[in-house]
């Protein structure tokens, strides 16, 4: 129960912990193919049944208001069984696990689970797992998780693996459409996972739900990717898809998943992604983005291809997404904004003109789309290219090329002249959308591979940024190279007196910080190690290019804010204390405070606006500049000393008051 506010609905509103009785509810068959589940306005989860416009209470006894949560009973996490038979999901108030089957109430078969994290189902349709903390450090802020399983009608449960995971997260929003975006995907509209599959669990390593890891069956860590977030698996569970976040946790791209290896690609996505799901038979990817224009909802092929729009309009949020059990239409969850946005389930087809909130179709209100699968899944429904059974490569290719770090066989396709499929088949690629630095593939063509020689770039004594001049022939590429510390800001600008270019960055460990699917000739991002950081000049097919390349490493900031230590008068847990901030500026405040504490702090402006920071005196950071608030509640991890930072917006000096209260344990 230590964070409960980081993952499940109230994320910071549900501080009203009670233990109730199981639902109350209104039989309800979960075995007809195609039953929709979802969760209405009030939080309880209800039934539609394939073909019928008319739902099915399954609980009634949730009680979620905005914007105070809910305090009696809250539903989420809603999973159906692989043969669509049965329905698991949990209350995060009461912390069990409930299992509706095939007209019965649903019933509750565990107790003092983790409902960050959802149910889990096995294969058997029999069996359901979930995640339990053991209160157990791991050290620093990680602790202890484990795995335990159980039969859908009950019974003992049973320890079948562990996992750590890193704590001391926290935030929330005051916003209206805000907390509904959060309560539909995750905290920053970071959903967690937790999930069997063939080759072991598939869990959130961090609780911020940026970082995907999967244990062996033996509780050995077969991969782990520190970056990879909003992780979706498809339905044969073989695969998944994400976003890779950059140094900023800040969505960056779309990205394929092998869930074996962990080896991943990325894909042609619109930028401002935002949110990913599979259609029912695993051969499209939708995913949402959000620009100043409102929100749109997209389809792309999962072997690689252009995306093509479904959906937009001036909303606010997309949340979850999912497809109808044959794969003809998206579903989604829609957001507007407003004082009082109403939560809707939208349809729109999979073929067919871009629709908008007027003329998508709406199915109910409420969220949390989750269709019961109508039949088997197919093994492996990708379309592949022609391969035959003993795949040789193209022979009358005769030119080969090096993939460098940043490369995507996509680009490799366009550079020479061919497409993704032909270029996948005639080097025997399995999987069109994961190639690695070093490999080496035949093309129809000659393609430049990165020079040998690297031309370091020299900033002079004193300054933050240096202008070098080159020119690179068509599919030529030029590479500079600089060392940079851990922290500091990096900012690369291409300009032209003729031609097209695109950079590449990347550092001497193999970090890409933006490959060649970005096709920018900008970049800015902060470095995440101290060490040589490269730039690919790279030209385009069809001319030569000069160029002029601006790099720009503002030196770390020498000097931290002074922090003004809060004092509460003596018997009280709770102050209030004034202050102004300049635009972008930072007051740091600090306090100390016991392992186990709940802090809250919240900003009331007379004038300006400004945002929460609060990280703890070791460094780990419970509210990220990320999250964007005003406000701030979470269990404190270490007795240690806490930092507020309230820091400005860039535009007018803000005059605020910080109420911070710490009840005692």
């Amino acid at each position: 129960m230590k964070h409960l506010t980081v993952r499940s609905l109230g994320l910071g509103l549900l501080l009203l912990l009670t233990f109730a009785q199981l639902p109350r509810v209104i039989n309800a068959q979960t075995n007809s193919a195609g039953a929709l589940a979802y969760l209405d306005s009030t939080g309880n989860v209800q039934l539609r049944m394939a073909g019928s416009n008319q739902s099915t209470a399954v609980t009634s006894d949730a009680d979620f208001k905005l914007p105070s949560g809910a305090t009696a009973h809250n539903y989420a996490h809603l999973r159906w069984s692989p043969d669509g038979s049965k329905l698991a999901f949990e209350d995060t108030v009461t912390n069990d696990l409930l299992v509706a089957v095939a007209g019965n109430p649903p019933q509750r078969v565990a107790s003092g689970i983790s409902t960050q994290f959802p149910p889990a189902w096995l294969p058997d349709n029999n069996t359901v797992a979930y995640a339990v903390d053991t209160q157990q450090s791991a050290g620093g802020t990680a602790t202890t998780m484990n795995i335990l399983q159980v039969s859908s009608s009950g019974g003992q449960a049973q320890t079948v693996g562990t996992f750590v995971e890193f704590q001391g997260c926290g935030g929330g929003s005051s916003d209206p459409a805000t907390i509904l975006y959060y309560a539909e995907t995750g905290l920053n509209g970071n959903g967690p996972t937790f999930a069997w599959t063939k080759s072991g669990w598939l869990y959130s390593p961090s609780c911020d739900n940026i970082g995907l890891a999967l244990n062996g069956f033996n509780n050995q860590q077969l991969w782990r990717i520190e970056n990879l977030g909003r992780v979706a698996v498809a339905p044969d569970g073989d695969r998944a898809a994400g976003i890779l976040f950059d140094l900023n946790r800040k969505p960056s791209s779309l990205v394929y998943i092998d869930l074996a290896t962990g080896r991943n690609g990325a894909l042609n996505a619109v930028a401002g992604i935002d949110q990913v799901g599979w259609s029912a038979d695993g051969t499209l990817l939708l995913y949402s983005t959000i620009d100043p224009q409102g929100v749109s909802l997209w389809k792309i092929p999962v072997q690689g291809g252009q995306a093509t729009r479904l959906f937009s309009d001036p909303g606010k949020f997309i949340g979850n997404i999912t497809s109808t059990p044959d794969s003809q239409a998206a579903v989604f969850s829609y957001i507007p904004g407003g004082d009082n946005p109403e939560l809707q389930i939208l349809s729109t087809p999979i073929t067919g003109p871009v629709t908008n909130l007027s003329s998508a179709t709406g199915i109910t209100r409420g969220g949390s789309p989750a269709y019961a699968p109508s039949a088997p899944q197919i093994a492996n429904p990708i379309p592949t290219p022609p391969i035959a059974v003993a795949c040789t490569p193209r022979t009358d290719w005769t030119f080969t090329y090096t993939v460098a770090p940043g490369d995507t066989l996509a680009n490799l396709a366009r550079l020479s002249g061919t497409t993704l499929d032909a270029l996948a088949a005639g080097n025997c690629l399995a999987n069109p959308n994961i190639i690695f630095a070093g490999q080496v593939l035949r093309l129809p063509v000659a393609i430049q591979a990165p020079p040998p020689g690297i031309k370091r770039i020299v900033f002079q004594t004193g300054a933050t940024a240096a202008t070098v001049q080159g020119q690179v022939g068509a599919f030529g590429t030029d590479r500079w190279v600089l060392r940079a510390l851990a922290g500091q800001t990096m900012s690369a600008q291409l300009s032209f007196a003729f031609g097209q270019a695109i950079l590449i960055v990347y550092g001497a460990d193999g970090t890409v910080l933006q490959s060649d699917h970005a096709t920018s000739s900008i970049f800015s991002g902060v470095l995440p190690t101290t060490q040589d950081y490269f730039i690919d000049v790279r030209g385009n097919p069809n001319t030569a290019t000069s160029y002029t390349l601006t790099v720009t490493v503002p030196p770390l900031a020498a000097q931290q804010p002074t922090a003004t230590r809060i004092i509460f008068q003596r018997g009280t847990f709770s102050t209030t204390v004034q202050g102004q901030v300049a635009p972008s500026g930072i007051n740091r405040w600090v306090l100390r405070a016991l392992a186990g504490q709940t802090m809250f702090a919240q900003l009331a402006f007379t004038s300006g606006q400004a945002i929460l920071v609060v990280f703890g005196a070791d460094g780990t950071v419970l509210l990220s500049d990320h999250a964007g608030a005003s406000n701030f509640s979470s269990v404190l991890p270490l007795t240690q000393d806490y930092f507020i930072d309230v820091r400005g917006n860039p535009n007018t000096t803000t005059t605020y008051s910080l109420t911070i209260t710490v009840p005692p344990r």
